[in-house]
């Protein structure tokens, strides 16, 4: 069974649901461990907060396509960065008169975060206006999906066809108006025609994705070929 079927498996039957989520705790309290940057355990809240964002990952995944393990870590990372960030914000967020006022009486204690709030309209967002985007050149999650490149060397390949268009705003543009330089990869970055034949519409998918603020789906792409963490069963 392929991770496509389980994730369905996991939305139709809540024992899949539940067996997916312990076999997976590791990968996920390693996601959530680097977001903090130190070790987490599931007395955390930050594990709370990686444990929802791994459930939205999985309602969300048959929109998006592609590396499931790459996507979760992506939305793990993200939601536990926010909750990190609203738990210590920088002492600039701070207003004047705090530092100018005398010490006062033990204020009293602040009502935790809700770990449930944290990017949970982001995925939806990206996903539906990327979709339009895409949709006016003609391309689909499903193709993205098809063409999602399998072996390490090809993701690698891809994602220097994409940094290299990302350097010229030139090619970026053209890139982005779904028009594939093919011959200026192949004699300049030394990128294999077979590459750009096979994995095309995956390349510009990248390129639109890193190149229009899509945070949660650009982490996606920043992990292929770096991110060692793997999913049971994927």
């Amino acid at each position: 069974m392929n991770i496509e079927e389980i994730i369905k498996d996991t939305e139709n039957n809540e024992d899949v649901n539940e067996d997916f989520l312990t076999e997976n705790m590791r990968f996920i309290l390693s996601c959530a461990g680097k977001a903090a940057k130190r070790p987490v355990n599931e007395s955390d809240v930050e594990f709370s907060v990686a444990l929802e964002a791994f459930k939205d990952a999985i309602s969300h995944y048959n929109s998006f396509g592609g590396n499931f393990s790459h996507f979760a870590a992506a939305v793990i990372n993200k939601r536990v960065l926010e909750y990190c960030r609203a738990k210590n914000p920088p002492a600039s967020s701070f207003p004047d008169t705090f530092y100018n006022s005398p010490p006062s009486k033990k204020e009293p204690s602040q009502k935790p975060p809700d770990t449930h709030k944290f990017g949970c309209h982001d995925i939806s967002y990206e996903i539906s206006d990327l979709s339009d985007k895409l949709g006016k050149l003609g391309i689909s999650f499903s193709e993205i999906a098809k063409e999602c490149p399998k072996s390490k060397k090809a993701r690698k390949e891809c994602m220097r066809a994409v940094n290299y268009i990302l350097g010229d705003k030139s090619l970026t543009s053209k890139v982005k108006r779904g028009k594939m330089p093919a011959s200026g990869l192949c004699l300049y970055a030394g990128i294999k025609s077979q590459v750009l034949e096979r994995y095309g519409k995956y390349i510009i998918a990248a390129v639109i994705i890193i190149d229009g603020g899509y945070s949660t789906m650009s982490d996606c792409f920043k992990l292929i070929g770096g991110e060692k963490n793997e999913l049971c069963r994927c």
